[in-house]
């Protein structure tokens, strides 16, 4: 296989896999009816890919997010997304290493069912869209992905500490293109029926601990710690989320 078609093949693996990796957070709402929050995300992950040169392939990545939401109804929230990612790849000389693309999308949660005991059903969609484009002398490397994630969760409320988790449906569709000297390689970005999973943990934590004065524009803010698994690939990230009164 010769570097233009590995170039394309892994990049093809590498945006699927890298890239639209925002948190998910609880999958219940913490904002409240009529109220704002906001939030900050940052998510890394990592991929390897082993062509039949026997050249292993790494890619790296950070995403990083801002976050709007509303409270719609009692158990429901809407949040805007909007941020960048930065992405790595190594033993790939010849495309260069540092790629920077734009990031934005929209997140809605909705409360199911409660349990008791602190126990909650809560089912969340996720869209996220991907521009990416990477210029290196010669060479043109662009990725457009859309992404949407429907998933379902468990969220169990202990004191301040809640511990969350559960299964997520994703499809992903775009496009790729790697433009070299007299010719242009392109390609669709298509992936269903991917199954995949995410656990976490959020701790709420009073404004009082900080300043009385911040008790004026909110009673608590949340910080959440996440891990996300899909087709063989993880990330991590956190996140810090202030819902206002």
């Amino acid at each position: 296989m010769n570097k233009a078609a590995i170039t394309l093949l892994f990049a093809i693996l590498m945006s699927q896999a890298a890239y639209g990796l925002s948190l998910f957070g609880p999958p219940v709402p913490i904002t409240k009816p009529g109220k704002l929050s906001v939030g900050f995300d940052l998510s890394f992950n990592d991929f390897d890919y082993e062509a039949d040169t026997s050249e292993t392939m790494t890619y790296k990545g950070a995403t990083y997010l801002v976050r709007f939401g509303y409270g719609i109804f009692d158990n429901s929230e809407i949040n805007v997304l909007f941020g960048g990612s930065q992405g790595e790849i190594k033993q790939m000389g010849f495309l260069g290493e540092d790629m920077y693309g734009f990031v934005g999308g929209l997140n809605c949660k909705t409360l199911l069912y409660q349990f008791g005991d602190g126990l909650d059903l809560g089912i969340a969609g996720h869209f996220l869209y991907t521009d990416i484009e990477r210029d290196e002398f010669s060479w043109t490397l662009g990725i457009e992905t859309y992404e949407t994630r429907v998933l379902l969760g468990l969220s169990k409320n202990i004191g301040n500490l809640a511990i969350y988790g559960g299964p997520f449906y994703q499809w992903i569709d775009g496009d790729i293109s790697v433009k070299i000297p007299g010719r242009q390689l392109s390609g669709d970005l298509e992936a269903k029926h991917n199954f995949g999973g995410y656990i976490g943990t959020a701790i709420t934590i009073p404004m009082e601990n900080l300043s009385t004065s911040a008790e004026n524009f909110a009673d608590n803010f949340q910080i959440q710690c996440e891990l996300q698994f899909i087709n063989s690939i993880s990330a991590g990230g956190v996140s810090l989320v202030i819902p206002f009164k």
